[in-house]
Parts: C-alpha cells; sequence; structure tokens
C-alpha cells in the first residue's frame, strides 16, 4: 500500500497535522497528544513538542504562544497531499471490488456491472454528449455506450432526482436508450 512507503516521522507530523486541521482553536501538546489517541496514534507529550518544533521550522504551523499551536494554509496542502495516496488507494480497492460483483452478460445484455453516472438537465443532454464523445475519443473510458433515464426512473441503483432530467453513464441494462459515440446503437434493446 502506498501509505506503507511514508517514514514513521512523517507519518506521525501528518497525524498531528490533522488533529490541528480539525481544530478550530489553537492546540498545545497535551491536547494534541490525548486527540491523537482518539486516531490510534501514541506519542507523548515531550514527542509531540519534538514534532512542532519540525512543523513550525516547515511552516506547516504556527506557535500562538501560551495558547498552542495553529495549522497554516502550507500545513493543511501537505495533509493534503500526504492523504491522497490513501484515497488512491481506497478507491482502487473499490473499482477492485465493484468489478468483482460484476455478473453483466453481453450476449444477453443482462447482469451488473458498475457505472459512472452523470446526472444534468435534460436541456443540456446534447451538449453533455458532446462532452462525452470528447471523452471517448481520448480513450478515458472503457465503454463508449452512455444509457440514460428520465427523473423518477431508475438507472442502476440510481433513481434520477426530480432535479435532474437526465443521466449518463457507461452501459447498463437497465437503460432506457443506448447509444454509442452519440448514435443509436442498432443492437440495443
Amino acid at each position: 500500500m502506498l501509505q506503507d512507503a511514508i517514514p514513521d516521522t512523517e507519518k506521525k507530523i501528518i497525524s498531528i497535522l490533522r488533529v490541528l486541521g480539525e481544530s478550530s482553536e489553537p492546540m498545545g501538546s497535551i491536547a494534541i497528544a490525548r486527540e491523537l489517541e482518539h486516531h490510534g496514534v501514541y506519542l507523548s507529550e515531550r514527542a509531540v513538542r519534538y514534532h512542532l518544533k519540525t512543523t513550525d521550522e516547515r511552516g506547516f504551523t504556527v506557535p500562538m504562544g501560551r495558547e498552542g499551536r495553529t495549522i497554516t494554509a502550507e500545513g493543511l496542502e501537505e495533509q493534503r497531499l500526504a492523504l491522497a495516496p490513501g484515497q488512491l488507494s481506497f478507491m482502487r480497492h473499490k473499482l477492485e471490488l465493484l468489478a468483482f460483483l460484476t455478473t453483466f452478460d453481453p450476449e444477453k445484455r443482462t447482469g451488473r456491472v458498475p457505472i459512472n453516472t452523470s446526472l444534468f438537465d435534460k436541456e443540456r443532454f446534447s451538449e453533455a454528449l458532446a462532452f462525452m464523445k470528447d471523452t471517448f475519443r481520448a480513450g478515458f473510458c472503457a465503454s463508449q455506450l452512455v444509457a440514460t433515464a428520465q427523473e423518477g426512473e431508475k438507472l442502476g441503483d440510481v433513481v434520477i432526482p426530480k432535479c435532474c432530467s437526465s443521466a449518463a453513464s457507461p452501459l447498463s441494462p437497465s437503460s432506457v436508450e443506448c447509444w454509442k459515440s452519440g448514435e443509436r446503437d442498432p443492437d440495443a434493446s
């Protein structure tokens, strides 16, 4: 996993930044150490002070006297960047699970398949389809098929809300209409 590649010291610093980022008030080492325990990170107050010195030097935190420290914009950005690999790993695992749950039979055009659903107003369908065509041509999609549904209808597991008149996604067995590269697919049922 990508998170495992982060050195232990950096993990501690990111944990401290996370705690400071969640607080609207300055925090001292005692309060940070207690809050870290809620996140499963056990550091002494002295260890927290040591790491806070590093975060101060890097510009991630600012001392506020006896009140403690606050996180800076640079600290928030560092926290966001450090957590990104974990978010990517989560998405990868989710996609693997969805792929495992796929039961789609292309010959019968039935079964379950993971879909990416986009909601937009019916009046903007042509505009949305033009953007989809560009995305298809660029090779960013596994399929060039699009399914549409009106408000109140179901597309996969998603019921189209009243605020949106249409939805589009890669191939879905519950589709109302199937399109390939913007033209009606003659094989669609």
